[in-house]
Protein backbone atom coordinates (compact mmCIF):
# COMPACT_ATOMS: atom_id res chain seq x y z
CA UNK A 1 0.00 0.00 0.00
CA UNK A 2 2.72 2.30 0.45
CA UNK A 3 4.40 1.96 -2.50
CA UNK A 4 0.93 2.34 -3.94
CA UNK A 5 0.63 5.40 -2.30
CA UNK A 6 3.91 6.67 -3.19
CA UNK A 7 3.35 6.13 -6.92
CA UNK A 8 0.13 8.11 -6.60
CA UNK A 9 2.18 10.83 -5.48
CA UNK A 10 4.56 11.10 -8.22
CA UNK A 11 2.15 10.88 -10.81
CA UNK A 12 -0.34 13.66 -8.83
CA UNK A 13 2.93 15.62 -8.94
CA UNK A 14 3.82 15.12 -13.01
CA UNK A 15 0.14 15.96 -13.66
CA UNK A 16 0.02 19.15 -11.18
CA UNK A 17 3.20 20.67 -12.84
CA UNK A 18 1.80 19.99 -16.78
CA UNK A 19 -1.63 20.65 -16.00
CA UNK A 20 -0.07 24.60 -14.22
CA UNK A 21 1.90 25.14 -17.51
CA UNK A 22 -1.44 25.08 -19.42
CA UNK A 23 -3.46 26.74 -17.66
CA UNK A 24 -5.63 23.65 -16.08
CA UNK A 25 -5.94 25.40 -12.60
CA UNK A 26 -9.16 23.05 -11.39
CA UNK A 27 -7.01 20.01 -12.88
CA UNK A 28 -3.65 21.08 -10.88
CA UNK A 29 -5.59 21.90 -7.82
CA UNK A 30 -6.93 18.25 -7.37
CA UNK A 31 -3.50 16.69 -8.82
CA UNK A 32 -2.11 18.44 -5.33
CA UNK A 33 -4.54 17.03 -2.94
CA UNK A 34 -3.69 13.98 -4.51
CA UNK A 35 -0.38 14.69 -4.15
CA UNK A 36 -0.48 15.46 -0.83
CA UNK A 37 -2.73 12.33 0.33
CA UNK A 38 -0.11 9.93 -1.93
CA UNK A 39 3.20 12.11 0.56
CA UNK A 40 0.62 10.91 3.45
CA UNK A 41 -0.38 7.46 2.74
CA UNK A 42 -3.48 7.84 2.99
CA UNK A 43 -5.34 5.46 -0.33
CA UNK A 44 -8.70 6.03 1.04
CA UNK A 45 -8.21 9.91 0.05
CA UNK A 46 -6.49 9.21 -3.30
CA UNK A 47 -9.49 6.70 -3.78
CA UNK A 48 -11.98 9.26 -2.93
CA UNK A 49 -10.30 12.34 -4.95
CA UNK A 50 -9.49 10.15 -8.60
CA UNK A 51 -13.29 10.62 -9.78
CA UNK A 52 -12.70 14.36 -9.37
CA UNK A 53 -9.38 14.22 -11.05
CA UNK A 54 -11.19 12.52 -14.01
CA UNK A 55 -13.75 15.29 -13.77
CA UNK A 56 -11.17 18.41 -13.74
CA UNK A 57 -9.49 16.69 -16.68
CA UNK A 58 -12.85 15.87 -18.97
CA UNK A 59 -13.29 19.93 -18.38
CA UNK A 60 -9.79 21.10 -18.92
CA UNK A 61 -10.12 18.56 -21.92
CA UNK A 62 -13.19 20.39 -23.23
CA UNK A 63 -12.23 23.97 -22.61
CA UNK A 64 -9.03 23.11 -24.67
CA UNK A 65 -10.96 21.88 -27.59
CA UNK A 66 -13.08 24.75 -27.59
CA UNK A 67 -16.37 22.83 -26.21
CA UNK A 68 -16.58 24.13 -22.86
Amino acid sequence: EAGDAAGAERQAHTIKGASANVGGERLRAVALELEQAGKAGDLESIKTRMGDLNAAFEEFRKKAEGKG
